[in-house]
């Protein structure tokens, strides 16, 4: 038993070393400019141990990716239920700035993950493997309180979607390219829209 632990916690140390590794390779010389040996080099792991967790550079990029949106959509989850208020709209409006300040303090992350910041990521990765109970509650939490407002359950999921979809290229467009204006300038009118569309 202990012998599978171990090598349990060896194959995690390096999966892990590896994605660490190509993310800060990818943030320091972009996506393009990261070669598979510069991960492995920068990972201390033989070539052949990336290819035992990754088919190529896109699928770790995925899985970073994949771990960025789990990670702010979670923060910002929380963020929403800790917010002392009953009225789901103005929950949601604040799961979204928590969204947009987090990529205000990480244009790093935002760069990296460029207009791929959404729940379709992640809800992917959900299908695929179930072991994300925290993310798929946080997901249904949602969808159920909207339901309960004017949306039957497919319409809130569609709405949830639609707007993660948007605040992630919104981020994206007025962080990163201040297009068609900065974000600060946005924020006001994008609430106005969700309060709009909720209520």
């Amino acid at each position: 038993m202990a012998l599978i632990r171990d090598l349990n916690e060896k194959m995690l140390y390096k999966r892990t070393s590896l994605i660490e590794a190509a993310r800060y390779l990818f943030v320091e010389q972009g996506i393009q400019n990261t070669s598979i040996d510069a991960i492995v080099k920068r990972a201390n792991v033989a070539k052949g141990t990336f290819y035992l967790y990754f088919e190529d550079k896109d699928d770790i990029l995925d899985e970073i990716v994949y771990e960025i949106n789990r990670a702010i959509l979670l923060k910002a989850v929380r963020s929403a239920r800790a917010l002392d208020s009953g009225d789901f709209t103005q929950r949601f409006i604040h799961m979204i700035d928590s969204i947009i300040n987090h990529f205000i303090d990480n244009q790093h992350e935002l760069k990296l993950i460029r207009k791929n910041f959404s729940w379709p990521v992640v809800k992917k990765r959900l299908n695929c493997v179930q072991e994300d109970t925290e993310l798929a509650e946080a997901l249904d939490s949602l969808s159920k309180n909207l339901h309960m407002t004017n949306y039957n359950s497919d319409e809130a999921k569609n709405i949830i979607l639609a707007t993660v979809e948007m605040c992630g290229a919104l981020c994206y467009s007025c962080i990163i390219n201040k297009q068609p204006i900065d974000i600060e300038t946005m924020k006001p009118t994008l609430y106005r829209m969700i309060q709009k569309l909720l209520d």
